[in-house]
């Protein structure tokens, strides 16, 4: 999509969900960032560790599976209600 046709599409949004559609889309677009950057940050410092001798794999797992709970937890936020 052309930036053209995505600013038309979120007019279409709002008029059609009203300000609630434009605040969902928005706050959505915020937690996948979140939640992008949190799992590629755990990963990248723990290949630091890794490269560095200091982490073992048992760390790297249990920071991994940290991270996807953090991330389930996250998305979560956006189950709520919001008038």
């Amino acid at each position: 999509m052309l930036p053209e046709d995505k600013l038309k599409a979120i007019e279409e949004l709002r008029q059609r969900y009203g300000v609630a559609g434009a605040w969902r889309m928005t706050e959505t677009s915020r937690v996948l960032k979140q939640n992008i950057t949190l799992s590629i940050g755990i990963k990248a410092l723990f290949l630091a560790l890794n490269f560095s001798g200091a982490a073992t794999l048992w760390m790297a797992v249990f920071a991994d599976m940290g991270a996807s709970l953090i991330v389930v937890f996250n998305g979560l936020r956006l189950l709520r209600f919001r008038k």
